[in-house]
């Protein structure tokens, strides 16, 4: 009849130690269990006492066995088909043989079907024994703990790609909100940024205004300086517009000088008042300090004025010392002021200003700009509107063209700039202001065929 062994049956009156492990005990001889149980009973093991197989496998179906010891010969069922047995059932159980050594090819049998851990000869040697178990249990438990992490990292696989998955699509639904938010910014910019260019024009035009003697002044040192930045390698897209944009502004600082001043040219005034004028630059970088946009345009404008062999204002700058951008601004002024009888008494015609910045080479302007200023007005007649242009009335128009000139009032309002496409708004809204002002508009374009 099987029975259970625990620690706590025993008389002896002292707690037994902690359970560590319940073995199966199975052997037809009471004396051989009796001495498993001593063994056993001061490493606080809960002990399964069982007379041969068919018991052990009641017991091993009603309770939690963590190892097996059984003796090979047993009426019935030998231990090898018991452990053959367990091993089906319960594979996770390690099983020891206690067999005699003239049971070696019955060890082999039961070591093949039943896959015990290991086997024990009798007589046993007690420590030999109880090492035997503790390896077993410690094994069992390695494989447990094994299989334990092997069960939490999948499921905590599981939740993480779940989670990943979830994950995935809240950043690619996020990314997207962005993307979406990103590119209505950059619309948002370029809009402004396209007002605030369009805006600079029309600004310097207005600015013009006050100078009756020479209104476009500021447009024609504007479009000679991109004309020749656009030549200057050294300069990117960004200081070729900035170059641009301080050759419209570069009169801005003249804006309040006395009219004496502001109306003579340079070499005609007195030594006071061209003191006077000399502010003039400097005024101009500070009115445009509030714009960080037109800092390096700034900058040029405030050395626009300096001169290749340093006699210049205001910083008595000299050679490359003087921003490109401003030695730019500087030639194309000096050309567009001789044609207008601001710079010397007098009006120079195209001979005339040409030998005036050859002779001017070396000391009022880099060498190197001079040359290449030259070779631009070389071609302005062919390059700067191309044969497409014509001149239409505003009737005539139709989207998709682009302004070659500036479309000016006859009063002198600016406004478009040259290269502003046409689009139908834009002639509905001229053509309203066209019949407010009750006189025509006549624009310079290219592209497409006119309406007849």
């Amino acid at each position: 009849m099987a029975e259970t062994e625990s620690p706590n049956d025993h008389a002896t009156g002292r707690q037994s130690a902690r359970r560590t492990a319940t073995l199966l005990c199975v052997d037809d001889e009471p004396q051989i269990l009796n001495a498993l149980r001593r063994l056993f009973r001061s490493d606080g093991h809960e002990l399964l006492l069982a007379p041969g197989g068919e018991e052990a496998l009641e017991l091993l179906e009603k309770n939690r066995v963590d190892l097996i010891l059984s003796d090979m010969r047993m009426p019935g069922m030998s231990g090898a088909e018991l452990l053959s047995e367990v091993s089906r059932r319960w594979p996770a159980v390690p099983r020891i043989l206690l067999t005699g050594y003239s049971d070696l090819q019955s060890t082999i049998t039961a070591v093949n079907q039943g896959r015990i851990y290991g086997y024990v000869a009798k007589p046993w040697e007690d420590e030999d024994l109880r090492l035997q178990v503790r390896n077993a249990l410690a094994e069992k438990r390695l494989r447990e703990d094994k299989n334990r992490l092997l069960a939490l990292t999948r499921r905590r696989n599981a939740e993480l790609r779940e989670l990943n998955r979830t994950l995935d699509e809240k950043v690619e639904a996020r990314t997207a909100e962005l993307r979406e938010l990103a590119d209505m910014y950059e619309l948002a910019y370029r809009d402004a940024q396209d007002a605030y260019l369009q805006a600079i024009p029309v600004f310097a035009h207005l600015m013009s205004l006050q100078d009756s003697t020479n209104p476009e002044q500021a447009g024609k040192v504007a479009d000679l300086a991109r004309g020749l930045a656009n030549r200057t390698p050294e300069l990117d897209e960004d200081r070729a517009l900035a170059v641009y944009h301080a050759g419209l502004l570069h009169g801005i600082g003249m804006i309040g000088l006395p009219d004496r001043v502001a109306g003579q040219p340079y070499f005609a005034l007195g030594k006071a008042d061209r003191a006077i004028y000399r502010q003039h630059p400097v005024r101009a970088e500070g009115v445009l300090l509030a714009l960080p946009p037109l800092a390096e345009a700034a900058r040029y404008i405030r050395h626009h004025q300096e001169h290749w062999d340093g006699g210049g204002y205001p910083d008595g700058l000299a050679g490359e010392s003087i921003p490109l951008g401003a030695r730019l601004i500087g030639i194309c002024r000096d050309y567009v002021d001789l044609s207008a009888g601001r710079l010397i008494e007098g009006v120079f015609d195209e001979a005339e200003s040409r030998d005036y910045l050859r002779r001017q080479s070396g000391r009022r302007h880099d060498p190197a700009i001079v040359d290449t200023f030259l070779e631009l007005l070389d071609e302005l007649p062919t390059g700067n509107r191309g044969s497409q242009e014509v001149r239409l009335p505003l009737q005539a128009i139709r989207p998709g063209m682009r302004l070659t000139r500036d479309l000016i009032t006859n009063e002198g309002l600016l406004l478009l700039t040259t290269g502003r496409e046409l689009t139908e708004a834009l002639i509905d809204r001229l053509r309203m202001l066209e019949k407010d002002l009750d006189r025509p508009l006549i624009a310079y374009v290219t592209g497409g065929e006119a309406r007849s």
